[in-house]
């Protein structure tokens, strides 16, 4: 019993170091902001890959409610290091849409 209690215990260990996940902004906001109300994120997002970093640093995601509607305007300031060609930033692409 004893031995079993302790794989059980290392097991949940190493699934708890090894699992992954994104942070909860990365999928779309389930309630819109109230009618008039204002939702503004500043979220910072990376991603790494072999041979190349890509932020969004910062992401400018503004969201206005109206009843039963939100609008919502992203704005990313996108900054890319390739190891092979360096460092290079900019706008990056508009996001306007309605939920």
């Amino acid at each position: 019993m004893k031995v079993h209690c302790v794989i059980v215990g290392v097991g949940s260990l190493l699934a708890i170091c090894l699992s992954q996940a994104g942070p909860p902004f990365v999928t779309d906001d389930p309630e819109p902001p109230p009618p008039g109300g204002w939702e503004i994120n500043v979220p910072f997002i990376l991603e790494r890959t072999p041979g190349k970093t890509e932020m969004d640093s910062p992401l400018f995601d503004l969201n206005y409610g109206l009843p039963n509607v939100q609008l919502k305007l992203e704005i990313p300031v996108k900054v890319v290091h390739a190891d092979a060609d360096g460092t290079m930033a900019g706008a990056g692409d508009l996001l306007i849409g309605v939920k």
